[in-house]
């Protein structure tokens, strides 16, 4: 098939009305620029005059990792593509409002901080709605792990239930910890009565390569608060007399 530059620039301006594009758009190239959809996606930028912004990412949850940090307002892709970043789409902030939401807080710079112009209470907890409208929590906004530039998401929970998820696992925390490389990285603490090495099997077979702990801590028992509930800065804190020993 030849097209030629009339035929794509034709298209683009019949289809405009559309799209509703403006210039402030930035626009996501993750086609294969060899292609005529890729082709289409380069004259769109010049023609509907928006931005574009390429990356060589394929990964689903990478997408979504640049659509967030560039933020991105459209994205032409193919089906697949689509489907593969909704299943991996679940690192979103529950936001919150209606009658029963307070009014804010006695500083006026915290209020601003937690309900935006919309009205919109940010509780910093982490979760998805699934097909079912049934909210699902998976975390908590400042405990995501941001290792090489991507956030591992769901925050530490995930790898959680997968060192849970080994024999013998009876309690598992994740933290996160600074390193001079990579900016962070993930460190577990565990109760199990699997040897870790077993343990480590385990999770090579499950994990990606940015989501394996850069060690793992074993315990006779995990710390707790004084309410009942793990204590991570102990946790934290145990890990990093580890890593000294």
């Amino acid at each position: 098939m030849v097209l030629s530059q009339g035929n794509l620039v034709s298209n683009l301006l019949d289809s405009a009305p559309l799209g509703g594009y403006s210039e402030d758009d930035v626009a996501l190239g993750a086609l294969p620029m060899d292609h005529v959809f890729g082709l289409a996606l380069l004259t769109g930028a010049i023609v509907l005059r928006h931005r574009l912004y390429l990356t060589a990412v394929t990964a689903p949850e990478e997408l979504l990792q640049v659509i967030a940090r560039e933020k991105i307002a459209r994205m032409n892709g193919v089906p697949s593509l689509y489907l593969s970043m909704a299943k991996k789409a679940r690192p979103g902030e529950v936001c919150v409002c209606g009658p029963m939401r307070m009014l804010g807080y006695h500083g006026p710079e915290q209020t601003a901080r937690a309900i935006d112009a919309d009205g919109f209470l940010h509780t910093g907890d982490l979760g998805f709605v699934d097909e079912n409208g049934i909210l699902h929590l998976t975390g908590r906004k400042k405990d995501v792990i941001i290792r090489n530039g991507v956030n591992l998401s769901p925050p530490p929970r995930r790898i959680e239930e997968v060192l849970l998820a080994q024999p013998g696992g009876r309690a598992a925390m994740v933290v996160g910890l600074p390193d001079q490389d990579c900016g962070e990285l993930p460190w577990a603490a565990v109760c199990a009565e699997s040897a870790l090495p077993r343990v480590m099997d385990g999770l090579n077979a499950r994990l990606s390569r940015n989501e394996l702990p850069a060690g793992i801590l074993r315990l006779d028992a995990m710390p707790m608060t004084g309410s009942g509930k793990p204590d991570k800065q102990a946790v934290k804190g145990l890990i990093r007399q580890w890593r000294r020993v």
